[in-house]
């Protein structure tokens, strides 16, 4: 059997970091069909729950 070869393909720019968005790295998409690097979604979530955190908000939201 042959190997099949892996097609790298530009996906876009990351919504957080604005670098170039390749098929072979680890992505999300949104409904808005922008894309994401996973560890930039994950950094900027963790944020937005610190912010409610800061302000009061006491119930963990689960996200992952």
């Amino acid at each position: 059997m042959k190997k099949k070869k892996i097609k790298s393909l530009l996906i876009g720019l990351c919504r957080h970091c604005n670098k170039q968005l390749m098929n072979t790295d680890s992505f999300v998409s949104f409904a808005d069909k922008k894309s994401a690097h996973f560890n930039c979604y994950k950094k900027d979530t963790e944020q937005q729950q610190e912010k409610y955190y800061a302000n009061g908000r006491k119930e963990e939201v689960s996200l992952f």
